[in-house]
């Protein structure tokens, strides 16, 4: 038998076993009590929330960031250099006619369940913030169920990996299979090889040939258009950025930053952009 002295004695084998596992519980019980009291927390804790108004783009705000949350005509300037075309200007009037539509109307790439709080979700899968960010709002889900609803957009910006990833997730929509193909996707990092993407399709039951297809044809391009264009009316020059609401935040913000945004987020009207 193997024994360990201690400060009031020995403990045996077996002593030290439920030990161990008494930390590991208690451990495990501290981290899902933050998840699920971090908004409070914040709350009486921590500075209030502060936000800046978008003056075109009415009822949108941006939470104050430091810098991060500047105008989108600041943020944006540089944007357009790193686009591979110029599609997404076109779409521009018809996002900001309507951009609640555009942001949160899309039923792929929804996770969470219920009606909830939209967050619209701008990611990147070549970005590991984005992947940081993902698992905060993902363990936000598991603890407040219901609570929120994430719509994923793609903003592929970090080179021809991205892309392919990009048009990957979107073209396995087309076929039912965006929510596989993004866990497939957010569990290893991207390759700027569409065969890749062709196999992994195979892998989770979606036609490869179809998806190789689909990836340059015109539904795909239009979404990523469309995404690039959301991206420039909330000025999101990198990744991740997300729009919780009506407030817009750039960047892989805190759990408990998240959580009291939410929090203030649901006590205000739901956000109507068509009535604004």
């Amino acid at each position: 038998m193997v024994l360990a002295r201690t400060g009031r004695g020995v403990l045996s084998a077996r002593g030290l076993r439920w030990r161990r596992r008494a930390v590991l519980a208690g451990t495990a019980a501290a981290v899902l009590a933050w998840v699920r009291y971090a908004p409070e927390l914040g709350r009486l804790f921590g500075p209030g929330l502060s936000f800046s108004a978008f003056p075109d783009l009415p009822p949108f705000r941006a939470l104050d960031q430091g810098g991060a949350g500047a105008p989108p005509s600041v943020l944006f300037a540089g944007l357009d250099a790193t686009a591979q075309d110029s599609g997404w200007q076109s779409r521009l009037a018809e996002v900001r006619a309507d951009p609640c539509a555009f942001l949160f109307g899309d039923a792929a790439g929804a996770e969470g369940g219920g009606p909830g709080l939209p967050v619209a979700l701008f990611s990147d899968y070549n970005c590991p913030d984005c992947r940081q960010f993902e698992a905060t709002l993902a363990a936000y889900i598991a603890a407040h169920p219901g609570t929120i609803r994430v719509i994923r957009h793609e903003l592929p910006l970090l080179g021809p990996a991205s892309v392919v990833a990009g048009r990957a997730v979107l073209a396995a929509g087309l076929q039912g299979g965006y929510a596989a193909m993004n866990q497939r996707l957010l569990r290893a990092p991207p390759v700027a090889d569409p065969r890749a993407m062709a196999a992994m399709a195979g892998a989770i039951g979606l036609d490869p040939g179809r998806l190789l297809r689909d990836m340059s044809g015109p539904q795909v391009q239009r979404r990523l258009d469309r995404d690039r264009a959301l991206a420039a009316l909330f000025g999101f020059f990198a990744t991740p950025g997300a729009v919780a609401g009506r407030t817009s935040f750039l960047g892989a913000i805190p759990a408990a930053t998240f959580g009291v945004l939410v929090s203030d987020e649901l006590a205000l009207p739901p956000v109507n952009c068509r009535a604004a």
